[in-house]
């Protein structure tokens, strides 16, 4: 039977780390393979630029170390609560398989007459590839557009639609398709965790209530003047 690996990556700052290990753990529970590398930052480049072909690069590299192996790319942030073997088996006669995304980060959004008010685009958060030549192929043309594209996900939506690459594409199944766990369908085996809007959203809380502080002191100042 072909090996099925699960394979994502980070820097080796402590957050990403501490996220890495996280990811590691689930997938040992789950009885799950797993290889997560650590990318250095490279000095003095452009990171930003950098960020945007590190997911098409770590695909070649990861089917060069695992040339025999169906390699299921996850971002560290992710959580995942049971076997992904139906999954890979699912997906296995496919070259490339994608999840696709609405800009509302569901998988579809429709007003109340049931029509498409969005439409739908691959997401780099997950993504999995299979031992083929085409598969490859698609990697490399991946991080061809990459060079001009202002995202990973821009890119990959290009090579999809140009139909250069005669990649047999399929999609990933909702429930595995890593939505933010507060959009995720009913019995999401794969779910995500932003951990940018985490922050995000932990500042804004612990913004208001600093202003809800100064605003009370505020108005009793006020009211012994």
């Amino acid at each position: 039977m072909t090996k099925r690996l699960v394979v994502g990556w980070h820097t080796p700052d402590a957050k990403y780390t501490a996220l890495a290990d996280t990811m590691r753990a689930q997938l040992d529970a789950v009885g799950q393979a797993h290889h997560v590398y650590t990318i250095e930052k490279p000095p003095g480049a452009d990171w930003q630029r950098t960020i945007v072909e590190i997911r098409p690069r770590l695909v070649l590299r990861a089917m060069d170390d695992h040339p025999d192996a169906q390699i299921l790319f996850l971002d560290t942030d992710v959580y995942v609560t049971a076997s992904l073997d139906p999954l890979f088996e699912h997906l296995r006669r496919c070259d490339v398989a994608f999840a696709f995304y609405n800009a509302f980060g569901t998988p579809r959004a429709q007003d109340h007459r049931g029509r498409t008010k969005s439409r739908l685009h691959p997401t780099g958060r997950i993504h999995l590839f299979n031992p083929t030549a085409v598969a490859r192929e698609f990697a490399a043309r991946w991080i061809e557009e990459c060079k001009n594209a202002r995202t990973e996900e821009v890119a990959l939506t290009n090579v999809i639609c140009s139909g250069a690459i005669p990649a047999n594409i399929a999609s990933i199944p909702l429930i595995y398709a890593a939505y933010e766990i507060d959009r995720a369908p009913e019995g999401a085996i794969i779910t995500h965790e932003s951990v940018h809007l985490k922050e995000i959203t932990t500042k804004d809380k612990v913004g208001k209530k600093i202003r809800g502080l100064v605003n009370s002191v505020t108005s009793r100042l006020g009211k012994k003047h």
